[in-house]
């Protein structure tokens, strides 16, 4: 193999290296987990096994429903679904590797794959009879596939297989293409047309569907609930509340704002707060302590990597450009995405376990990657953390 083959070679063996010890210690730490919703998606894969109809919310799942069908009963069992599960991980760790390399540079890419790839509150899901790693992996996949079209027209044909895949395993996976058409229509090109023809009709064969009325129900329950984190207490409203049963969540909103303004507010904080910061009330102190500091990191050098320097917008003389606060699209798609999991969380409540935050941990890993290589630089790592430029 000559020296140019290698070269290519080598982020790839160190990306799978990285991967294949990553998982198999969370694989002796966790083994195979079948907790919470597992149970749900097991009885529906039975059900359609043996032609017995669905029931109550395991219709919005059928994606996932089909795949525990097929490889548990063929026999495959649970591990065969972890086993797939681990390699939807490795393909959108190589995914923001390309994504990385082409936005930021090669080591750039390297760093944010193995970030992902270290990261144990996104990758333990791997290990759960969840739906979590697909719709992660899937959501990753399809949005930087957009990004990568532009370099080769191959990635666009993952774009409407993963779209597809993240409907059929999360029931609000569609919501997310709404960013990507803009960015597509941005783009000005063929291709970026076509992708973005194909999610207009996507999402409007959604729209068009219309809620699933006993999704919606629950929905409306925990905002008159006041609950802002899934299974915790939700916080009491001061006043007596009206009786919200049977209305849609539009009309429990306006009925809730109408009665007490001040307490939905605060609710629709708290599940902000909750969603951004991955700290839980119910966490041990240090836990929290970890985990604020290592968001905090994060953020920190994604919005550094992606902003507009403020002394670049004040010296600026064109009006347009006082106002640009993203230094590519790129960004823009990111943060937009990373916005759209945040309406939905106000809409719905933060998760027990944080992973609404974590199905866009993934982009904030990749914008953060060239921060912290200057970093490194600064502290003396330049020799290893070297920001190569791409054609």
């Amino acid at each position: 193999m000559n020296t140019d083959n290698k070269k290519i070679l080598q982020p790839y063996k160190i990306i799978t290296l990285c991967w294949m010890l990553a998982y198999l210690i969370y694989y002796l730490i966790l083994g195979i987990r079948v907790k919470g919703d597992a149970v749900r998606y097991i009885d529906a894969a039975q059900r359609l096994l043996s032609d017995t109809p669905l029931y109550f919310k395991q219709t919005l799942y059928m994606g996932y429903n089909w795949v525990l069908a097929a490889l548990v009963g063929s026999g495959a069992g649970f591990k065969s679904v972890v086993i797939i599960q681990c390699f939807f991980g490795l393909a959108a760790s190589i995914v923001i590797y390309h994504a990385g390399r082409k936005l930021y540079g090669k080591n750039a890419g390297i760093l944010a794959a193995i970030l992902f790839l270290l990261n144990p509150y996104i990758q333990g899901w791997s290990f759960y009879i969840l739906t979590e790693t697909f719709a992660t992996c899937s959501l990753v996949i399809m949005v930087l596939s957009c990004i990568l079209v532009e370099d080769d027209k191959r990635w666009g044909v993952l774009v409407p297989i993963f779209a597809i895949i993240l409907a059929l395993v999360r029931p609000e996976g569609f919501v997310f293409v709404i960013p990507l058409i803009g960015y597509c229509l941005f783009k000005k090109t063929r291709l970026h047309y076509a992708l973005a023809a194909f999610m207009i009709c996507y999402l409007l064969y959604f729209l068009l569907m219309g809620p699933n009325a006993s999704g919606s129900h629950g929905v409306a329950m925990h905002w008159s609930n006041g609950d802002y984190i899934w299974g915790y207490e939700g916080l009491a409203p001061q006043k007596q509340m009206p009786d919200v049963e049977g209305m849609g969540l539009t009309s429990v909103a306006v009925q809730l704002f109408m009665a007490d303004p001040v307490w939905l507010t605060k609710v629709l904080a708290y599940r902000m707060f909750y969603y951004v910061s991955l700290v839980r009330p119910f966490n041990h102190v240090l836990e929290n302590v970890v985990l604020a500091f290592y968001m905090l990191f994060i953020y920190y050098f994604a919005l550094k990597s992606s902003m507009v320097p403020v002394a670049v917008i004040k010296k600026s003389k064109s009006i347009l450009s006082k106002f640009k606060i993203f230094n590519s699209m790129e960004s823009m798609l990111f943060w937009s995405i990373f916005a759209v999991q945040g309406g939905l969380v106000a809409i719905t409540w933060a998760d027990w376990s944080g992973r609404w935050l974590l199905r866009v941990m993934p982009f904030l890993i990749l914008m953060s990657g060239p921060g912290m290589i200057t970093f490194a630089e600064k502290i003396g790592f330049s020799g290893f953390f070297k920001i190569e430029s791409v054609g």
